[in-house]
């Protein structure tokens, strides 16, 4: 009996530290701008640029993608949708979470580098690709940018 109240109290715990994963467990909105960001306008010579993408989500209703950068949220993607933020030189983890799924990549950044990231529901994936792929997957997606309920 105790060995069986040892590993339900070990799963309680966990729940909510998986949960937090990525970032603080706030409630985010999204919402689509139409117009480019400064940072895609004048590229910062001293840190790296982060595009994520979710350029084929329109089938999954809706569902938000909340993604951060070593545990602070960044953005949120939602149906063909993509953002873009700063990243200092160095390692960063990135971490996005759909529902109660979560994947992470990291990223060691350089200055004046441009990274791009697709993220996908289904399968739930985050990967990074190719500045090549990265322009054509950014055709397809509208910026969006969040605020905390």
């Amino acid at each position: 009996m105790k060995t069986i109240l040892v590993v339900l109290g070990i799963l309680a715990i966990g729940a909510p530290a998986r949960a937090q994963l990525c970032g603080p467990d706030v409630r985010l909105t999204v919402k689509h701008i139409a117009s480019k960001s400064t940072l895609e306008q004048t590229p910062p010579k001293d840190q790296a640029r982060l595009y994520v993408l979710d350029p084929a989500s329109e089938l999954t209703g809706g569902l938000q993608m909340k993604i951060s950068v070593d545990r602070e949220w960044a953005g949120v993607l939602q149906a063909k949708s993509y953002f873009v933020v700063p990243l200092s030189s160095g390692h960063h983890e990135i971490c996005m979470k759909v529902m109660n799924d979560i994947r992470s990549v990291s990223i060691d950044a350089v200055a004046g580098a441009t990274y791009f990231l697709e993220a996908a529901t289904i399968p739930t994936e985050l990967r990074q690709v190719d500045e090549a792929d990265g322009k054509l997957l950014l055709e397809k997606c509208r910026r969006t940018e969040f605020t905390e309920k």
